[in-house]
């Protein structure tokens, strides 16, 4: 076959589309006689392992021209591939699909695809393998414990996946169309199948890397624009009384539990700032498992409340930064301070002080000295650094966590630090929506109020700490940080903040 070179060429590179345009003229032409000769033609193609390309398209052919020997030829090659096996593909938004499998090979497996539009592609995967001691157990081959694989293909929007072949294997998998998952829900999908159970988590930036990380961000393109943000609110609910003049709206997203909300009201209510109308309140309910029944218990608490309180419930779980967004553009005064829902008020004057020392220093991300119930210190600014477990990933830390609050200086004026909390953030609403909030790609929560403030310094704006105003945090009372599935998460978003802060890229 002369046309050998041009057709190991296009293969080399993937290029099936051009591999097809060399192939199929010369079988038109040639016909059987070409076929029965495969050996001689297809030993530099073999000799390449280039096979995983080349069976689909014979496997192609055999189907649109009724070429039996183009079959057989398919099978042939088929024999000198391993085993390989597709578990699953995993649909997400903007034509990414993951491929989810096994193969016995040590080498980088190919996952070729014929779209619904015709269109061919090659993925050639290079993510990590995954540990599968259900597939070593399968082949009976104790060194297969690595067999596991994950491939992104990239279709075009709109497109489909019509057949589909992993290393010349052709499949026909359980398709799991997470395209309309909430955001949060499609991060954990992708990570569990990662097979976390068994796979070492130091695995997991190279997989983000190689496989996760595009599927994610594309994911997150639809949230990104601020105008788009009030419109994923489902719901509203106006109670108490209006404090159309009020300085500052105080913005508390809320997951899970609610009940810590009690008590938060409680500390507002016996607050002047409050009940005279220097603050509103706005709850963003990011939990439709809970949205029902705390709307049931506002409306029947509330009604008549001396507090200017507004309620909105978020169309679907969208997680920790995009509900604080989503609040941040619903507020309607000048300055807006973000609150977790189990951050506490210790005495009355407190957001005077703080809208005080804000008011000095308008462009600040400015932040209390957070405490916990034993009086120690929680929050006082932080820094990041890598983590000694994995050097390739940032850890937050907290200077002076764990010191007896009394003892820390209540200094007269903020004072710099390099990062914040998103426990208590005081801002300008404008400024911040100019910075685009919190990145939606963080999903859940964590490393995004660092990801902020890195983004916010770099803006030239200050981030400043007043320790002279003092809040009570019940840390992580609304989201369960045990398991593997959390352990995985916040090291996935580790990974985020140090991708998106050219500061973190340069961490030992």
């Amino acid at each position: 076959m002369k046309q050998a070179p041009e057709l190991l060429e296009a293969l080399s590179r993937g290029d099936l589309p051009g591999a097809a345009a060399v192939l199929q003229p010369w079988l038109d032409r040639h016909g059987p006689e070409a076929l029965q000769q495969w050996q001689h033609w297809l030993a530099p193609l073999v000799e390449a392992r280039l096979q995983p390309l080349l069976v689909p398209l014979l496997q192609q052919r055999a189907v649109s021209h009724g070429d039996p020997h183009a079959e057989a030829v398919a099978n042939a090659l088929r024999l000198t591939l391993s085993q390989a096996a597709v578990d699953r593909v995993i649909a997400t938004p903007g034509g990414q699909y993951l491929i989810v499998g096994w193969q016995q090979s040590w080498s980088q497996p190919w996952v070729v695809v014929l779209t619904g539009s015709g269109q061919w592609l090659a993925c050639h995967g290079t993510a990590p393998p995954l540990r599968r001691p259900d597939v070593s157990q399968h082949l009976g081959l104790p060194t297969c414990g690595d067999a596991g694989l994950l491939v992104r293909v990239p279709v075009a929007a709109g497109d489909t996946i019509a057949r589909l072949w992993l290393q010349g294997q052709e499949a026909a998998p359980t398709v799991l169309d997470a395209c309309d998952c909430p955001y949060p829900l499609l991060v954990d999908t992708l990570l569990q199948a990662c097979q976390l159970e068994h796979t070492p988590i130091e695995r997991l930036p190279e997989l983000l890397h190689h496989a996760l990380a595009p599927v994610l961000l594309r994911a997150c393109e639809p949230l990104r624009p601020t105008a788009l943000w009030p419109s994923l609110i489902e719901r509203r609910l106006q109670l108490g009384q209006r404090h159309p003049d009020a300085a500052v709206t105080v913005v508390v997203p809320l997951y899970g539990r609610w009940d810590v909300v009690l008590g938060q009201i409680a500390s507002f209510q016996i607050d002047p700032a409050f009940s005279r109308g220097l603050a509103r309140l706005l709850y963003v309910v990011d939990d439709p498992s809970i949205a029902s029944a705390f709307g049931r218990w506002c409306s029947a608490q509330w009604a008549e409340s001396a507090l200017d309180i507004t309620v909105v419930m978020v169309d679907q779980n969208r997680g920790f930064g995009m509900a604080c967004n989503i609040g941040v553009a619903t507020a309607s005064s000048d300055l807006v301070l973000l609150l977790n829902s189990d951050v506490f008020a210790l005495q009355p004057g407190w957001l005077e002080r703080l809208l005080a020392h804000h008011a000095s220093t308008p462009d600040a991300l400015l932040a209390p000295l957070l405490v916990d119930d034993e009086g120690l210190i929680q929050h006082a600014g932080m820094r990041a650094e890598a983590r000694l477990d994995n050097p390739a990933l940032p850890a937050c830390i907290h200077p002076g966590k764990g010191q007896q609050a009394a003892l820390w200086p209540q200094l007269a004026a903020p004072s710099s630090v390099e990062a914040l909390s998103g426990a208590a953030l005081l801002f300008q609403r404008q400024r911040w929506l100019a910075l685009g909030g919190f990145e939606p790609v963080f999903g859940t929560g964590d490393f995004e109020d660092l990801e902020l403030s890195l983004r916010w310094r770099r803006a030239g704006l200050p981030l400043l700490l007043a320790s002279d105003v003092r809040l009570l945090h019940l840390e992580g009372q609304s989201l369960a940080r045990q398991g593997l599935l959390a352990q995985w998460r916040t090291a996935a978003n580790a990974w985020w903040a140090r991708k998106l802060c050219p500061e973190l890229q340069v961490l030992p």
